[in-house]
């Protein structure tokens, strides 16, 4: 959570530094890349902004700690929390608490789309 957090920071600013870089092309009409010129597969990661490669990395760590998560939860949740159920009814009680995050980012994500 902190790794997210502290990549959502370092996103707004360097989105800020980004659009502020943009704008000087776009009062120039000048562009990033010259037209002419051939490039190739390899250079064009060389091109690639920071902002692209922070969400990169922000995407990677997101998905290991998500998987991970969802790889133990239901183990975790049906020896501690749910002990006392029979076996298939805890588990699929640990089924609907791990939808609950599915269930939130359908129903906040397009919100915030909006919002933003």
């Amino acid at each position: 959570m902190l790794i997210g957090l502290l990549s959502s920071i370092v996103l707004i600013v360097i989105d800020w530094n980004v659009e502020k870089k943009y704008k000087k092309y776009n009062e120039h009409n000048e562009t990033l890349i010259n037209k002419d010129e051939d490039v190739t597969f390899c250079d064009s990661f060389k091109n690639l902004t920071t902002l692209y490669w922070v969400l990169l990395f922000n995407a990677i760590f997101f998905y290991g700690a998500l998987n991970s998560f969802n790889f133990i939860i239901t183990g975790y949740l049906t020896e501690n929390y749910f002990n006392k159920l029979p076996k298939e009814e805890a588990e699929n009680l640990a089924g609907f608490y791990m939808s609950i995050q599915y269930i939130i980012g359908t129903v906040f994500i397009p919100i915030i789309g909006i919002i933003y």
